[in-house]
């Protein structure tokens, strides 16, 4: 089967769970590219914003786990994508990270995935150009 997310959809839903704004655009069917606006207080300067954007890829999903890499056109990407992970400190279990830009969300950690996890199995992800498409088995 196969469930269809639209992306704006989406963009909703990081926005209620972490009250953080973000822009997404599907790039290929396996990359999305997502936005965020940074914000940060540099002594002498004052608060300085910069949007920034990177490329998340898909690679695999395996045992309710999505493995993930990303790149960033600019230096310090790292530095952003630990900041990004900030936001997660509080379920620090739920986004793994890896050597060379890579991250594994463990999808099970997550209270509300959970339940729907223990009613499918997730085979893949995929992008079109307005919807992220779930293919999943019930159980």
């Amino acid at each position: 089967m196969i469930l269809q997310v639209p992306i704006t959809e989406a963009v909703s839903l990081i926005e209620r769970k972490t009250g953080k704004a973000v822009s997404m655009k599907v790039v290929n069917n396996s990359t999305i590219n997502v936005g965020y606006q940074i914000n940060v207080k540099v002594p002498l300067l004052g608060h300085i914003s910069k949007n920034v954007h990177m490329d998340v890829t898909i690679d695999k999903i395996e045992n309710n786990d999505v493995f993930l890499h990303y790149s960033m056109r600019m230096p310090g990407a790292d530095t952003v994508v630990n900041t990004l992970l900030a936001f997660f400190a509080n379920d620090i279990h739920i986004v793994e990270r890896c050597d060379n830009s890579c991250l594994v969300i463990h999808l099970y950690e997550i209270e509300e995935a959970r339940k729907v996890l223990d009613k499918i199995d997730i085979n893949s992800v995929t992008f079109d150009d307005n919807a992220a498409l779930v293919q999943f088995d019930v159980k």
